[in-house]
C-alpha cells in the first residue's frame, strides 16, 4: 500500500506541478499531511501509565541493548540511513536534473518519475518474494548493484528514450529491499523477545 501511495503521489506531484506550477504543487502537498494530523487527533489515544508499562519500558530498554550486540542490527540501521538518503536524493533533484540539465519537458519528467514509483512498486512486491528462496543476502546485493544503474544512466546515458526509461526502471531496484532490511533481517537476527524493539529501532533510524 505505501510503495503504491509512492508511485500515485510522484505521478499526481509532477502533473500538478507541470498544470499549475511547482509552488502550487507544494500546497497541494501538504493536504495528505494536514489529514494524517488531523485523523491522528481525533482517532488515535495516548496509553495510561502505570507501574505495570513503566516496568515494561524499562525492561524494553535492556532488550534494545542486547539487539544492538548483533552486527546484523548494525548493519541493516546503517543501510536506513543510507537507503534514506538514496531515495531523497533521487526524488529531489532527478526532476530538477531531467528538466533543467537533460531538458526534457514537464510531462517527460513526471512520465520518468512516476515510472520510478511503479520500479518501486514491483520491486517491493518481487524481490522480498525471491528472498526467501535464494536467500536475504544475495538478494541485496544484487539489488544494491543494480541501484547504481539509475544515477549513472541519468547521468551519461544518451541512447533512446525507450531504453533510458528501462534502465531507470532497472536501476531503482534499492527501494524494493526495505521491508528486508527494516523488518525481516533485523528479526531473523535477534531473539524473539527483543523483535519489538529492535523494528522501532529501525523505524527510528529510517526518520
Amino acid at each position: 500500500e505505501i510503495r503504491f501511495c509512492d508511485w500515485s503521489s510522484d505521478v499526481c506531484s509532477s502533473d500538478l506541478a507541470a498544470l499549475y506550477g511547482w509552488r502550487a504543487g507544494f500546497f497541494v502537498v501538504i493536504l495528505p499531511g494536514l489529514a494524517c494530523a488531523l485523523l491522528v487527533a481525533r482517532f488515535v489515544h495516548e496509553r495510561q501509565h502505570n507501574a505495570a508499562s513503566i516496568a515494561s519500558r524499562a525492561s524494553g530498554h535492556s532488550r534494545v541493548r542486547e539487539a544492538l550486540r548483533y552486527r546484523n542490527v548494525w548493519l541493516c540501521a546503517a543501510l536506513c540511513c543510507l537507503f534514506v538518503i538514496y531515495l531523497n536524493l533521487g526524488f529531489t533533484f532527478l526532476p530538477l536534473f531531467y528538466i533543467n540539465v537533460r531538458r526534457y519537458s514537464s510531462e517527460q519528467m513526471s512520465f520518468l518519475m512516476g515510472l520510478l514509483g511503479f520500479s518501486a512498486v514491483l520491486y517491493a512486491l518481487v524481490l522480498p518474494m525471491v528472498a526467501n528462496r535464494v536467500g536475504r543476502k544475495p538478494v541485496m546485493i544484487v539489488a544494491s548493484l543494480l541501484s547504481l544503474m539509475c544515477p549513472l544512466a541519468a547521468l551519461y546515458f544518451d541512447g533512446s528514450p525507450a531504453l533510458f526509461g528501462l534502465l531507470l526502471f532497472v536501476g531503482w531496484a534499492l527501494s524494493g529491499t526495505a521491508s528486508l532490511f527494516t523488518g525481516t533481517i533485523p528479526a531473523e537476527t535477534v531473539p524473539a523477545r527483543s523483535e519489538e524493539h529492535t523494528s522501532e529501532l529501525q523505524s527510528q533510524n529510517r526518520i
